[in-house]
């Protein structure tokens, strides 16, 4: 007697441990968002937030002051080199109205900014106001000083 051979069988799939649920009847099938949120890629909508215009422009003459600054510096010390005694106080007088006037302006601009009802940021305004208040002592101070050597003389 002779028994059939068995014939090849096509390995099956493993079953998982745990099935996954079938839909119940007038259920969608595949991931449906929940209302309210918005498809995966898409932006969220939030609202981008206002600028102060008057702190933005007060941050930017602070930075303009800064710059000024180091340029100061350069022709003070190009001034001195050429042995110029009039042009180095012509320069000096100039240079420290200049500056006092773009650090009243960027204070004016920066309290503005910062007193703005506006939900908008007052990082700028205050970083632009703390720049020109620098600026505006350091100018003061440098034309006190001729003044406040007379004062007490030399020492």
């Amino acid at each position: 007697m002779s028994t059939p051979s068995p014939t090849p069988q096509q390995p099956s799939a493993p079953t998982p441990a745990f099935a996954a649920p079938q839909p119940y009847a007038g259920q969608p099938t595949g991931y449906v968002l929940p209302t309210g949120y918005p498809a995966a890629g898409q932006p969220q909508g939030r609202p981008t937030p206002s600028r102060s215009v008057p702190g933005l422009i007060s941050l930017i003459l602070g930075i303009v002051l800064i710059v000024w600054m180091f340029v100061n510096v350069i022709l003070q010390a190009q001034a001195i080199a050429t042995g110029g005694v009039g042009a180095i106080s012509a320069l000096g007088i100039v240079t420290a109205f200049l500056n006092i006037g773009l650090a009243l302006a960027a204070i004016g601009l920066g309290i503005a900014g910062i007193v703005s009802r506006s939900g908008s940021s007052k990082v700028a305004a205050g970083i632009g106001t703390g720049i020109g208040a620098m600026a505006l002592a350091g100018s003061i101070s440098g034309l006190l000083y001729p003044v406040l050597f007379d004062l007490f003389g030399a020492f």
